[in-house]
């Protein structure tokens, strides 16, 4: 067997699949914020978003409840309240992870995530780091795919890129 990581550390849960389901709800429903906030709901925001649904193992109507916060946005305001703080910061994340699933960072799309970076009690520069991360991500992807010989459309700007 090959040990990756040192020993007995396998592929660990990512956060979002250890909230109770209420705060799952929450970061969800900054995450359909994000989505509707430039107007224009895209097939790319539109699979992270389900992509997301499905990594915190939301039960079919919440996936439906959440669905149809697209169509009627909640008040960020409300939903931040009932949120904690460490849900908070993992919809930070999330929230660039979705504003960049269709290639650019809109306006609309930062305005709110600052919102949820205030109220986490983090600086604005996160966003540039997040940023950051996810370009890493998406050249790791990217490599990944390469390696076994199969690619997506921009793969190669990607890998080209510093």
């Amino acid at each position: 067997m090959i040990s990756l990581m040192g020993e007995g550390v396998g592929l660990l849960p990512d956060l979002l699949e250890t909230l109770d389901v209420e705060e799952k709800k929450g970061v969800l429903a900054l995450l359909t914020l994000v989505c509707a906030s430039d107007g224009e709901l895209v097939r790319e925001e539109m699979a992270a978003l389900e992509a997301k649904m499905g990594q915190a193992l939301m039960h079919p109507e919440n996936r439906r409840e959440i669905r149809q916060m697209l169509r009627r946005p909640p008040i960020i305001e409300e939903v931040i309240a009932e949120m904690d703080e460490n849900s908070l910061r993992l919809a930070i994340r999330d929230a660039v992870l979705i504003a960049a699933s269709d290639g650019e960072y809109h306006e609309k799309e930062l305005v709110l995530i600052k919102k949820i970076i205030s109220a986490a009690g983090l600086e604005n520069r996160v966003i540039d780091e997040l940023t950051s991360w996810v370009d890493e991500l998406w050249k790791i992807q990217a490599k990944g795919r390469a390696i076994v010989g199969v690619s997506l459309p921009g793969d190669e700007r990607v890998l080209s890129s510093r």
